[in-house]
């Protein structure tokens, strides 16, 4: 018979991979969607999670008159990412990962949405695509880029 802690322990490992295989389920919808805006941009564009360094809020006076900077954080973040060349890249949304994966809440601009599963992930994923500041992003992003297939 396990003890307490050994059944805790089993308990974390499932919730561990529970978390990494719908990690990589989110990761397979971001390379489906790299593939497609690559085709669409002519250029070769990565989706990826990465880290963003932000700052956590405004700076306050108290901190502009000393010349200290606001203090920083760091985010889960969805980038756009050149794959050659420079290797620019710019921020889409911020993302937070709940703890077994999903829910998945983007934020972007002034929307935000969650997913509970790979499809919902995917629906996310073609709203914020769709919202006119991620176009402005990708055209900062791939500036001589046009789509080359046709508005649905």
């Amino acid at each position: 018979m396990a003890s307490r802690f050994g059944e805790a322990a089993r308990k974390g490992l499932g919730a561990h991979s529970r978390a990494a295989a719908a990690r990589r389920e989110m990761e397979d919808v971001l390379r489906q969607a790299s593939a497609d805006l690559t085709d669409t941009l002519g250029v070769e564009v990565a989706l990826l999670f990465d880290q963003l360094d932000r700052p956590a809020r405004e700076q306050s006076t108290a901190e502009i008159i000393a010349g200290v900077p606001a203090p920083r954080v760091k985010v889960d973040a969805l980038m756009a990412r050149l794959r050659s060349g420079s290797g620019r890249s710019v921020p889409l949304a911020e993302v937070e990962f709940g703890a077994l994966g999903y829910p998945v809440t983007v934020r972007y601009v002034h929307e935000w949405a969650s997913a509970e599963s790979k499809a919902s992930f995917e629906q996310v994923l073609v709203k914020l695509l769709e919202d006119p500041a991620t176009g402005e992003a990708l055209a900062k992003l791939v500036p001589k880029a046009e789509a080359t297939s046709a508005p649905a």
